[in-house]
């Protein structure tokens, strides 16, 4: 019994730090995470988690055969006046990056 005691003040412990932290945040801290579209703790574990590639030369080749292996900036691509039919289809489930939030798929030529 004290040990789940302890437990639940240790996690109570933890959560207060975690409020004080959002509470003291500063003004334009708090705006860059209002703009960001995460609304899902699956997506935000996904964002946050480390994409260091331990064979980059393996993935590269691998992903050289897809039909859309390179990965671009959406608003810098518009911005650029990049060829919109180089892009995964608007309609595809598999237009945007599911690892890097406003990025979406293109074909080869696009480089």
């Amino acid at each position: 019994m004290k040990e789940k005691q302890k437990l639940d003040e240790t996690e109570k412990e933890v959560l207060m730090k975690a409020v004080k932290m959002i509470l003291n945040l500063r003004k334009e801290r708090a705006e860059i995470i209002n703009r960001r579209k995460m609304h899902h703790v699956k997506l935000i574990k996904r964002s946050s988690k480390c994409t260091k590639d331990l064979n980059p030369l393996a993935t590269a080749m691998c992903l050289l055969n897809k039909k859309y292996p390179i990965v671009v900036d959406e608003q810098k691509a518009m911005k650029y006046g990049m060829p919109t039919d180089i892009f995964s289809p608007k309609t595809s489930n598999t237009r945007r990056d599911s690892h890097r939030d406003g990025k979406i798929l293109a074909k080869l030529s696009s480089s």
